[in-house]
């Protein structure tokens, strides 16, 4: 039962207590007032008595959390990505952690978040944020990476528990069907890009089409590393492994 104590603290308050909704006593510091004191510590217990009842919802961590600004918790998501966001648990890339900077200010400027409060209920006008990016004429593949950043965004808080649950959840995906074909260059088109490109760029070219290394993989001083390797393979980007590659142009070209 609630009840306040007799005297009060050195501050002058009143020390209440109330019993919550598992049963347990909880005490409180209230007032100068005693009576005010006990008034409040009656009203808590009613609030749990009635949570107890099962007349309200129990009360979740993510309450707590409401009020917080928007560009704080932001801050900390991208620090937290930027130091073990990636694939096991490595840092993002610095073009993918420019991106979810830009896609997020972009979501706080088109939504107006300034709390967390705010992303309740948001999923109607993420959605209508999402069709007027595709009658701009963007590619379903870009709107998927708008909505892929605030769903992110989202999961994050939610398994941190400042968000009770995930305020997109339900929504459709965009068709990320590319809207252009690519294929591989034939037979006749190396051999033609070979014999016409600079000659410089001959070993590199090369290098590309027997590996299938990326550009940023094949981003090497190659006069200061081509002969640090041995000649059926070559070092894959962040990763110790090797891309084994045969009879690579390297092998026969001279120093």
């Amino acid at each position: 039962m609630a009840g306040v104590r007799k005297k009060p603290t050195k501050s002058g308050k009143y020390q209440g207590w109330f019993v919550d909704a598992a049963g347990k006593q909880r005490f409180f510091t209230g007032t100068r007032s005693k009576t005010a004191t006990q008034h409040l510590a009656e009203r808590l217990e009613d609030e749990h008595r009635q949570v107890r009842l099962g007349y309200r919802p129990a009360p979740q961590a993510a309450d707590k959390q409401r009020h917080r600004s928007v560009e704080e918790v932001k801050g900390e998501y991208v620090a937290w990505g930027e130091s073990q966001g990636g694939r096991k648990g490595k840092p993002w890339a610095a073009w993918h952690s420019h991106k979810r900077r830009t896609h997020l200010q972009w979501w706080q400027d088109r939504l107006g978040l300034a709390t967390l409060a705010d992303l309740a209920g948001i999923l109607p006008r993420v959605e209508e944020a999402l069709r007027d990016l595709q009658a701009k004429g963007r590619a379903g593949k870009t709107i998927a990476n708008y909505a892929e950043a605030l769903g992110a965004f989202c999961d994050w808080c939610v398994r941190r528990g400042y968000l009770a649950s995930d305020p997109l959840k339900g929504m459709a995906p965009f068709d990320t069907t590319p809207q252009t074909t690519r294929r591989a260059l034939s037979a006749d088109e190396i051999s033609r890009l070979l014999n016409t490109c600079a000659p410089h760029r001959k070993l590199l070219l090369e290098t590309a089409f027997l590996s299938g290394l990326r550009v940023g993989e094949l981003a090497l001083k190659w006069t200061k590393y081509r002969w640090l390797f041995p000649p059926s393979a070559l070092p894959r980007y962040r990763s110790p492994s090797t891309q084994p590659v045969a009879a690579h142009p390297a092998a026969r070209t001279p120093t």
